[in-house]
């Protein structure tokens, strides 16, 4: 494997875990909108979700590492068996989504139907998350390099120019 290649997949990488964040920023705002103010059964309010989202912000430099460290790795497994495709990203998209969306679900105390909702909503936000992670590393990673080798681009216009005009000719 090129060393550019390696190169060009970690750099990808670090904007997928960039784009996982921001869409998970935005789907923050959206829900904080949303959102009613959290009760305690006394009616005290409650600041669970402050401390929640405080925990996770501490958290989201070991977060943000560990995923682009999936993400280049998956990647890079990919490759090796020839399997680097959008359709193999989208497999792993919804697997991982599907999977961890069974995990946070499987513990509802509150019957199949509760389940059932926060298995579909979680589904749907990893869903959110993961693909537009697997969509922006693969317009970074996947991108032509214009800089390199001008010499073949040169050849692959002239190429393409007579090529088309022998396509003109033979329909």
């Amino acid at each position: 494997m090129v060393q550019g290649t390696k190169r060009r997949f970690l750099l990808a990488s670090i904007a997928a875990s960039g784009a996982f964040f921001v869409v998970a920023f935005i789907i923050g705002l959206v829900s904080s909108w949303f959102e009613m103010p959290y009760m305690r059964p006394d009616g005290t309010p409650d600041n669970a979700p402050i401390r929640a989202a405080g925990i996770l912000i501490m958290l989201s430099p070991f977060i943000f590492v560990l995923l682009t460290a999936l993400v280049f790795f998956t990647t890079l497994s990919l490759q090796s068996i020839r399997r680097l495709t959008p359709r193999a990203s989208l497999t792993v998209v919804v697997l991982a989504s599907v999977g961890i969306a069974v995990l946070m679900a499987s513990g509802r105390p509150f019957g199949w139907q509760d389940m059932l909702y926060y298995f579909c909503g979680f589904a749907l936000i990893n869903f959110l998350l993961l693909g537009s992670a697997a969509w922006t590393w693969w317009k970074v990673a996947m991108r032509p390099n214009r800089a390199a080798h001008s010499d073949a681009r040169e050849a692959s216009h002239l190429l393409s120019s007579s090529q088309s005009r022998a396509g003109g000719r033979e329909r």
